[in-house]
């Protein structure tokens, strides 16, 4: 017997030959800190970002025989120094034991001598943002980008008026005249 659908030599593939039935739970939430200024003079507390994120996610298949609940999934992020470092997480978590060839069995984990789940990937990224101008300049606002709909920080370089062409943009006399608003290039002394 040979199975065949009109729709295997669709676009869109033949449908699936299984019942599936995904009831999905997903949580998310922020964690944030209310601490007092040191500065007696604050009336307000200031709030501190402890994570920017942390999701819970997981599904449980209704018409299945076996293995009715999806692994969960564990997420977040933070930022760390001063808001230059983003740390964000993640991990795998499967409720199902395994046998001896590594195959899923319908047995709870903690049933077969396990933790209440079995994690099964993991995962971490770390990014840092350099900047060559750490000063009070480079926290000016850009207000000419702001006012043409765009960004109030200098993250793509500042304007350069390129309608005026009055004035040389590279320097007279020097041979490392080089235009260097329009990108942050240098990256400060380690």
């Amino acid at each position: 017997m040979v199975e065949y659908t009109r729709f295997d030599t669709g676009i869109f593939g033949a449908p699936g030959k299984t019942m599936s039935n995904n009831l999905g739970f997903n949580l998310s939430n922020t964690f944030e800190a209310k601490v007092t200024d040191k500065d007696s003079t604050q009336t307000e507390p200031k709030k501190i970002m402890l994570l920017n994120n942390l999701n819970f996610s997981t599904s449980y298949d209704i018409t299945a025989d076996s293995l009715k609940w999806s692994p969960m999934r564990i997420s977040g992020g933070t930022q760390l120094l001063n808001q230059k470092m983003n740390v964000n997480f993640g991990a795998t978590f499967d409720p199902y034991a395994i046998n001896n060839a590594g195959q899923r069995i319908n047995v709870w984990n903690i049933d077969n001598g396990g933790s209440l789940f079995r994690m099964t990937s993991a995962n971490m990224t770390l990014n840092y943002s350099f900047s060559s101008k750490d000063t009070e300049e480079s926290e000016k606002k850009n207000e000419q980008g702001e006012r043409n709909g765009g960004r109030e920080d200098d993250l793509f370089g500042t304007n350069t008026d390129l309608s005026d062409r009055r004035q040389s943009q590279f320097k007279e006399g020097d041979e490392e005249s080089v235009i260097s608003d329009f990108f942050k290039y240098n990256l400060p002394g380690i």
